[in-house]
């Protein structure tokens, strides 16, 4: 993630960083992010990266990137963050984690419906069209979301 705000701010970009005390204490913050948001732990922090947020985006990353993204897919489901989630599968970083989506959708884990909660783009370009296409998934996805 530094590298990626060392990218947009070398840029002219605006961030605002959303990091518990405990990391910002361990001094993992990024010192030239214009506006640090501090929380007491990662519930709030991820509450407040989602309040915040116009669209997820899941770049290739470890736990925590899959945690975030499969977080923002419930709350899709649910009616609770209605933007889009794209998830970047550069060089098939993430065909395990679509292939295992299809397979909850197959075993009737996720309607077929809930598919159009994420879109997958292939490259970062293929991202800024996605964002750009601003269409609703669903009017209402608590319609759809009791399996």
């Amino acid at each position: 993630m530094g590298k990626l705000a060392d990218a947009v701010l070398k840029n002219g970009g605006k961030i605002t960083g959303v990091i518990p005390s405990f990391m910002k204490d361990e001094g993992w913050d990024h010192s030239a992010v214009s506006e640090m948001i501090i929380t007491s732990d990662m519930g709030e922090r991820k509450k407040r990266m989602f309040a915040l947020a116009d669209a997820v985006v899941a770049l290739p990353g470890g736990v925590g990137t899959l945690e975030e993204v499969t977080e923002a897919m419930t709350l899709k489901q649910l009616g609770l963050f209605r933007g889009p989630i794209i998830i970047l599968n550069t060089m098939n970083f993430y065909k395990s984690f679509i292939d295992f989506l299809e397979h909850m959708i197959s075993g009737n884990f996720l309607r077929y419906e809930h598919k159009g909660m994420w879109e997958i783009a292939q490259t970062p370009e293929e991202i800024m069209i996605l964002l750009t296409k601003n269409e609703s998934w669903l009017h209402d996805p608590r319609s759809i979301a009791k399996i």
